[in-house]
């Protein structure tokens, strides 16, 4: 399909428009077949995945931080070669260049910062942001909460990108802080120097003006920037050379890992050594899921930076994944190691205190505020609050990841961070067991909402677009005007009784997380 065929199909308007859900997807695929992502090759590995999870970002989030112009640079300078034999050669050495540069780099990487990793058929990776705090325990949900559940004899190793322990906090499971080292540029594409790299460098930028093309028709706000797509590029290589050396260190069978788009470089590492990578599936799925579903025109080999397999919550993430992904990248129903360790670890004395419902029949909502571009509580939403506040129970818990907005938060709504840590400190069951309603703007917390019994709603439409399919099932409500939002929470409530997590034993079930686990190792 030509680009002008392209601009006849119907795109949305743009006008500072940001498609969401099932609009953004259909704009991602009709990237992906205008490009044709298999085209999208440098030095060995397909880059179409960083591009898509950066319009992504750009999405979700308004902004990429570092972005820049481009410098201008002059092609380097090669000896000539004339003939076709000239011609075949020199591609030929392109295509050796391409699978040279990693372990050219590697001979140069200081692989004794490892010495002291030992070996382990099983790895779990984790990073710093991706901790939570259990009393003086840091614990990463998904991977240490796997780790604990299983309780395999299997050898077992846990690394961590950075040391998320504050003052006197302990690991919940035995973890090892990975050692650093400096940053390296195994090639260079903002500023190269040498013709391999240009010619790279130059094939990355039409394929950026190609799919920009595209964007400024549907979405100008989401445009990439060159100057940070080609350093991503760049870092992108030194984390592969780095995690490739770790890799022949510690010789594992099976990596886990949970929020692989930060961390697709490990992937490629352990593709290139034939190791498997796992990620646990650290949110809800629903149909239109920009960056584990939905990928159009997959390679036959498919990604380099995709894992192996997605570790799914349930049966619908499973399906919504496979069914667009299956060539190379499969799935397997896991269950939620999050729940199950939650539910195993909760402590009964850090629950919320409320007053018994004898003395306090009011109805009570949980606002489950987020991080991100939008914003926090948006005017009609505070608006239900202050015209209900005495006739409803209002509590608000912040994302793990949105503690920054607390202030926000306490200027908006008028209260104590006392009041809002209240239901933050917690875990979600803890917060959401003695409620009655849950009030979101996007967040996945929606599925556990409806998991144990809420009425549940989304205030934006971006929620609305994210879960179609629960709104149309008649299971959630989108709320966009305030008038909407009192009529909700002062409605008619849903019967309640003791919460049964058996009766989603995909997500909660010990024995599907061991089951799946016994199949991957």
């Amino acid at each position: 399909m030509t680009s002008s065929q392209l601009q006849q199909e119907a795109l949305p308007e743009s006008n500072g428009f940001i498609p969401e859900g099932a609009e953004f997807v259909k704009l991602l695929n009709k990237i992906e077949k205008e490009i044709q992502p298999s085209t999208c090759r440098i030095m060995g590995f397909n880059y179409w995945p960083i591009l898509r999870f950066q319009i992504n970002a750009k999405r979700r989030n308004g902004f990429i931080a570092g972005e820049r112009d481009l410098p201008e640079v002059k092609k380097p300078k090669s000896k000539k070669l004339k003939g076709l034999w000239s011609d075949w050669l020199s591609q030929f050495w392109i295509y050796a260049d391409e699978l040279r540069w990693l372990d050219e780099t590697l001979d140069a990487f200081p692989s004794d910062i490892f010495d002291d990793v030992p070996q382990s058929d099983i790895l779990y990776l984790n990073r710093e942001a991706q901790y939570r705090r259990f009393g003086d325990t840091a614990l990463q949900p998904l991977t240490d909460g796997l780790r604990w559940i299983i309780q395999s004899e299997k050898s077992q190793l846990t690394l961590t990108r950075q040391d998320p322990r504050e003052q006197g906090e302990k690991f919940l499971i035995p973890t090892q802080v990975q050692p650093e080292t400096k940053r390296i540029r195994p090639f260079a594409l903002v500023k190269p120097k040498i013709r391999r790299d240009y010619r790279a460098r130059q094939n990355v930028l039409v394929k950026l003006k190609e799919i920009n093309n595209i964007l400024e028709q549907a979405a100008p706000d989401l445009q990439l920037n060159e100057f940070s797509i080609l350093d991503r590029l760049e870092r992108t290589a030194f984390e592969m050379v780095y995690y490739t050396a770790l890799f022949k260190r510690v010789r594992p069978k099976t990596v886990f890992l949970s929020s692989y788009s930060g961390a697709n470089y490990v992937c490629a590492a352990a593709r290139r050594l034939g190791v498997t990578v796992v990620d646990i599936q650290h949110g809800g799925m629903y149909p239109d899921h920009p960056l584990a579903a939905n990928w159009a025109h997959t390679p036959k080999r498919g990604y380099e930076l995709l894992p192996d397999v997605f570790w799914c919550w349930s049966e619908d993430s499973s399906q919504w994944i496979s069914s667009t992904i299956a060539n190379y990248h499969r799935t397997i129903v896991g269950g939620n190691p999050k729940s199950a360790i939650e539910g195993a670890l909760q402590d009964p004395a850090s629950a919320p205190d409320l007053p018994p419902r004898s003395t306090d029949g009011r109805p009570r909502v949980l606002v489950a505020l987020q991080y991100g571009k939008n914003e926090l509580i948006p005017t009609h939403v505070r608006e239900a609050y202050e015209t209900t506040k005495t006739s409803v129970a209002w509590y608000f818990r912040l994302h793990p990841a949105g503690r920054d907005r607390m202030a926000e938060a306490m200027q908006a709504l008028d209260i104590s961070a006392e009041e809002i840590l209240r239901f933050s400190d917690c875990t979600e069951y803890q917060a959401m067991a003695p409620m009655d309603i849950l009030l979101t703007d996007a967040s996945t917390i929606v599925y556990r909402s409806q998991d144990i019994g809420l009425k549940t709603a989304v205030w934006s439409e971006m929620g609305a677009a994210y879960f179609s399919h629960l709104i149309q099932n008649g299971t959630l409500k989108a709320l966009v005007s305030s008038d909407e939002i009192v009529e909700f929470v002062s409605g008619p409530l849903r019967p309640r009784s003791a919460p049964n997590l058996s009766d989603s034993s995909e997500r909660h079930s010990q024995e599907v997380i061991l089951e799946a686990f016994n199949a991957l190792t």
